[in-house]
């Protein structure tokens, strides 16, 4: 199984490029999401798998470009087009269960997140109603046990382990042929 993965640098993203030998695609690498999704969507076609992790802005960023909406976007419709087979998996996060009001540091981040799942979902059921090949997974994620993480003044000691999130990504690409989890969500406690 051949997999590419966007934003792998570090965290979750580099355990799974570790996990999986996935190739990197990152703003350091020269891949910037937001102004490469095209690009990047035509490179997915080498690929069984693409984790689309990689976020394009920092919470509360007013800039933001809903890059891994647009990436999932361009992915998607590159697929289909080339009836493509394979597995696409969005890494989202629980802020897309949480309505946050403006200027609340996290509005921005919750709406990219939100964006994404519905359009994850949507592919997922393109995928159960036969009109694409590949499967559509999203990971709802809550804060992840990372450096950044434990570093933040935020943090209660509480988090999720890398290698149980990757379980998860595991149990999406292991099902059979003709089914599909649409997503997973996963919590920590405050």
């Amino acid at each position: 199984m051949k997999m590419m993965i966007t934003g792998a640098n570090s965290g979750l993203g580099l355990r799974i490029s570790n996990r999986y030998h996935a190739d990197n695609y990152s703003r350091s690498e020269g891949w910037s999401i937001p102004e490469k999704s095209k690009e990047l969507a035509q490179v997915s076609l080498n690929y069984d798998v693409v984790i689309n992790n990689a976020y394009d802005g920092t919470l509360g960023d007013s800039w933001h470009g809903f890059g891994q909406v647009k990436f999932l976007h361009e992915l998607a419709m590159a697929w289909k087009a080339d009836d493509k087979i394979g597995h696409i998996i969005n890494i989202g996060g629980v802020g897309s269960e949480d309505l946050s009001p403006p200027f609340s540091g996290w509005e921005t981040y919750n709406a990219n997140k939100r964006a994404l799942k519905h359009l994850s979902l949507q592919w997922t059921q393109a995928f159960k109603q036969n009109q694409v090949q590949f499967r559509t997974s999203l990971l709802t994620i809550d804060r992840l046990d990372t450096p950044k993480s434990r570093s933040m003044p935020s943090w209660t000691g509480h988090a999720l382990d890398l290698d149980d999130v990757v379980d998860m990504l595991d149990l999406c690409l292991n099902l059979g042929a003709g089914s599909c989890i649409g997503e997973i969500v996963a919590w920590s406690r405050l």
